[in-house]
Parts: structure tokens; C-alpha cells; sequence
């Protein structure tokens, strides 16, 4: 099952550091799509 574009497998396989680092990105990822969503939005 993959998710976020990262099995369980992986994470599993992940140090703890690069962990975070991860999950840092997946939450500016996050927060960039909201961005687009709002302007889309505004567009409209």
C-alpha cells in the first residue's frame, strides 16, 4: 500500500532523521497545495 508516495516499507527503512525531514516536506507540500487551492478559489 503506498501512501504519501512512500510504502511502509520505507518508512520502516527510514532513519528517524530523515523521518522528519520527510515529514517537514510532506506538511510544505501540504500547505503549497493549500495555497493553490485559495487562489483557485479567489479566481473563480
Amino acid at each position: 500500500m503506498k501512501e504519501f508516495g512512500y510504502t511502509i516499507q520505507e518508512l520502516r527503512e527510514t532513519p528517524a532523521m530523515s523521518f522528519m525531514l520527510l515529514l517537514e516536506e510532506m506538511q510544505k507540500q501540504a500547505e503549497r497545495e493549500e495555497a493553490e487551492m485559495k487562489k483557485s478559489k479567489t479566481i473563480k
